[in-house]
């Protein structure tokens, strides 16, 4: 199984790629198409400019946040360690991406204010006052819908890992060479290990990692039932 290609959200996500960039202004666009569609209001070129562009900032900076602190999961995704651990930090990205769409919203309406030649002293009262419960509002519900898709990636991300980790242990080979016989330790597809007595008239040239493939049976050897190794080839 590989592991190099990534779910496309993953891909998305990563800020390091152009077109995650790309995606972020296409949901942005998108967004704000849709509420001028719905929305019996006056069009107006500049505030929805101005929408598009604040969307595209609190996406970029939410996303940024999530992979700081969503970072070095772990792999035991059923263990209530991981639990733990992904409850505490939703909660702080929660509370951080809270926290900083209100600083983005404050500098963006005072940005507004500059350019309109408005009164800046008027912008806390107005907000408290009149903007903060829409702001409000909108800021829940875009948080908690991308929380939810945030906590998905995580997630499936962590079961990949611990996927890729099993199948690491699964390739494990033991190979013990002495005089005349050979002890192997073969990992199965439980990662369950057995023991394999093979007798030999020359080295076995076997390495760890090999896959193979034995023939044999069970006998008693050395006072205990081994499972006894006619022919082991390489696969």
């Amino acid at each position: 199984m590989s592991y190099k290609n990534t779910m496309n959200l993953e891909l998305i996500l990563n800020q390091r790629k152009l077109y995650s960039h790309i995606a972020f202004l296409l949901i942005s666009l998108l967004s704000v198409a849709f509420f001028v569609i719905t929305d019996n209001k006056p069009f107006s070129f500049r505030d929805q400019l101005g929408i598009v562009i604040l969307i595209v900032v609190y996406l970029e900076a939410f996303i940024f946040i999530a992979g700081k602190i969503f970072r070095n999961m772990g792999t035991d995704t059923a263990s209530k360690e991981f639990l733990r651990k992904i409850t505490v930090r939703f909660l702080i990205f929660y509370l951080a991406c809270f926290v900083s769409a209100l600083v983005i919203y404050l500098l963006f309406q005072g940005f507004h204010y500059w350019i309109d030649d408005l009164d800046i002293t008027t912008l806390f009262y107005n907000f408290v006052h009149f903007e903060f419960k829409p702001w409000f509002g909108s800021t829940i519900k875009g948080l908690s819908f991308g929380a939810v898709i945030f906590l998905l990636v995580q997630w499936l991300d962590a079961l990949k890992r611990e996927r890729k980790l099993k199948e690491e242990q699964f390739q494990k080979r033991y190979v013990v060479n002495m005089e005349k016989v050979s002890f192997l330790k073969v990992a199965q597809e439980k990662t369950e290990v057995v023991s394999i007595v093979l007798f030999k008239e020359e080295d076995i040239n076997l390495e760890k990692g090999d896959y193979v493939e034995v023939i044999g049976e069970i006998e008693e050897y050395e006072g205990k039932n081994e499972i006894i190794g006619n022919l082991v080839k390489r696969i």
